[in-house]
């Protein structure tokens, strides 16, 4: 079982299991320089607020 899947809203508003996942990528390249993972429950706006405070 995975420990991060939760019940979360996905943008056509179905209720089913998931992971969200944050990325952010560097220039000139698109490569990732950091990612992380949170759970299903948690609202996008909120994965961003925490990659901010993350980075800051």
């Amino acid at each position: 079982k995975l420990e991060l899947v939760e019940r979360g809203y996905n943008r056509d508003k179905e209720k089913l299991p998931q992971i969200n996942f944050g990325v952010i990528y560097g220039e000139p390249f698109s490569l990732p320089l950091f990612y992380t993972k949170y759970p299903g429950s948690i609202p996008d706006v909120k994965t961003l607020q925490n990659m901010v405070e993350y980075l800051d």
